[in-house]
């Protein structure tokens, strides 16, 4: 059985490459993956790990820095009363009434104008 498998999969896997990534149906699964990485690293969360560096380059002491690095993943109490978890309700039912292709980039945009609204406002 493990041979005939093996001769399977050796029959499918002639012919094909990289480049058959990019033809046909292949080509809009490697869009929706490559799109997927995109959003989640447009949304801020890979430069989490860096915010006690730029606090402390903001000119915070260190403890406070990473008094302030802990406080971005730590859930207050009041956490369900935020609009944090009112935009995680909405982004699981929105895909039933809109394309599921386009709910991803349009909250990813959301986020990116709070974000900018909440760092510029204090200015």
């Amino acid at each position: 059985m493990m041979v005939e498998t093996n001769d399977f999969e050796k029959a499918l896997e002639t012919g094909t490459g990289y480049l058959d990534c990019f033809r046909g149906i292949d080509l809009r699964r490697t869009e929706i993956a490559c799109g997927t990485w995109v959003i989640q690293n447009l949304c801020g969360s890979a430069f989490m790990g860096y915010s006690t560096y730029f606090y402390e380059q903001a000119g915070l002491p260190t403890v406070d820095a990473f008094d302030m690095s802990m406080a971005q993943v730590t859930p207050p109490p009041g956490y369900f009363l935020q609009k944090d978890w009112l935009i995680t309700c909405i982004s699981f039912s929105t895909p039933l009434a809109f394309s599921a292709h386009s709910v991803p980039g349009s909250l990813c945009l959301a986020q990116d104008v709070e974000h900018f609204t909440s760092a510029v406002l204090p200015l």
